[in-house]
C-alpha cells in the first residue's frame, strides 16, 4: 500500500498580537528555535503606556480623595459619639444630636462613594495592564518558527470575527511530528501496533 501522506505536528500555534500597531520588536525568523514564554514581536505601546500613566495618576488622586472624604466621616463619627452621651445626660437637645446625626451619615456616605470611585479608577488602571500585554507576542510553547509574515516597521492587524486573516508567526513543536496516511478499507483489517512503516 503506498500512499501520499502528510507530515504534521500535534502542537502548532498560529500567532497573532491581539491589537493592531506598528511592529517595533520582532525576534523570529523562518528555523529559529525558541522557548516558552520568550518574546516574539511587539507592537508600538506608547500610546498604552501613556494611558496607563493617567489612570495611575487618577488612582492616587481618587485614593487622596477618598482618604480625606474617610477621615472626616470618622471625626464626624467622634462629634456625633461625643453628641449622644451629652444627649443622654440631658445636656444636648434632640434637634441638635440630630444634626449631628445627619451630618455623620452624610460624611460616611461621601466616604463610601469615595471608596467606590477608587475601586473604580483602581479597574481602569488593570485594564491599561491588560492592553499592554495584548502588544505582545510570546511563544507558548518550546518549538521552531515554521513562517513569519511580517518585518519590523509595519503595521499588523488582529483578525476580526468571521475574516480570516493570515498568522504573523507560525511555529510548532518538532518533537511531536508524525504522518498521516490514508489506508484502504481492504487493508485496514491488516493494521496492528507495530507494524514497520517506511517513510520516504
Amino acid at each position: 500500500n503506498s500512499k501520499a501522506g502528510t507530515v504534521k505536528a500535534r502542537k502548532r500555534a498560529n500567532l497573532s498580537s491581539d491589537i493592531g500597531g506598528r511592529v517595533v520588536y520582532l525576534d523570529a525568523h523562518e528555523g529559529k528555535r525558541v522557548k516558552k514564554g520568550q518574546l516574539l514581536l511587539k507592537v508600538d505601546d506608547s500610546e498604552l503606556k501613556a494611558s496607563l500613566g493617567l489612570a495611575e495618576r487618577a488612582f492616587e488622586s481618587a485614593t487622596a480623595t477618598m482618604k480625606e472624604a474617610c477621615v472626616a466621616a470618622d471625626l464626624t463619627k467622634k462629634e456625633f459619639d461625643r453628641n449622644k452621651l451629652l444627649h443622654q445626660q440631658g445636656i444636648v437637645s434632640d434637634a441638635i444630636l440630630d444634626q449631628v446625626s445627619n451630618q455623620y451619615e452624610v460624611a460616611r456616605a461621601r466616604c463610601e462613594a469615595a471608596r467606590a470611585d477608587a475601586s473604580r479608577v483602581r479597574a481602569n488602571v488593570d485594564v491599561s495592564k491588560a492592553a499592554l500585554l495584548k502588544t505582545e507576542v510570546r511563544a507558548p510553547f518550546n518549538g521552531i518558527v515554521v513562517q513569519v509574515t511580517t518585518e519590523l516597521g509595519e503595521f499588523v492587524t488582529p483578525s476580526p470575527p468571521g475574516v480570516p486573516i493570515p498568522p504573523v508567526i507560525d511555529m510548532l513543536d518538532e518533537t511531536g511530528i508524525y504522518v498521516e496516511a490514508p489506508i484502504d478499507e481492504t487493508d485496514a483489517a491488516k493494521l496492528r501496533t507495530g507494524l514497520p512503516v517506511r517513510v520516504s
